[in-house]
């Protein structure tokens, strides 16, 4: 962990920095100084990708947005921005529940991947509210515009 912190800093032609890593499974932070990491500084926590790909499909189900996967449509008709979608389902064999979620995790990470962002500038809600909405749709042909 502070070997690859070391190489990034080095990497973006620095000796000192503090080096932001937020992976799938955790988050760590370490100061690294004149080319040396601070290993006694080193801070780690729990909450990754996966934690926040977590918390949006929760999100999304709360607001009952349809989260079947594509592998399980084999039609869906075009409907209105945020109406019920319209959809045939495919004839599969039976499927496990590790499977299924697996398949909406994928789903809810493609969705993070092109509706989230962070900002890079000190959160003001007044800018946020002037980024333009963001259209979504999920396999199952329900539309909707977040942002």
């Amino acid at each position: 962990l502070a070997k690859n912190a070391v190489l990034s800093t080095f990497a973006n032609a620095r000796s000192t920095a503090l080096v932001v890593d937020s992976g799938w499974e955790q988050t760590s932070v370490v100061p690294v100084h004149d080319g040396y990491a601070l290993t006694q500084a080193i801070v780690r926590t729990p909450y990754g990708g996966r934690y926040i790909t977590h918390q949006i499909r929760n999100l999304l189900e709360r607001m009952q947005v349809d989260l079947t996967p594509a592998t399980h449509i084999a039609a869906k008709q075009l409907v209105k921005e945020r109406c019920k979608p319209i959809y045939t389902l495919r004839k599969l064999p039976q499927l496990t529940n590790s499977y299924c979620d697996y398949m909406k995790d994928q789903l809810v990470s493609d969705y993070k991947s092109i509706v989230s962002q962070i900002s890079e500038e000190k959160y003001d809600a007044d800018e946020i509210k002037t980024l333009p909405a963001i259209e979504y749709e999920f396999p199952s042909g329900y539309k909707c515009s977040f942002g």
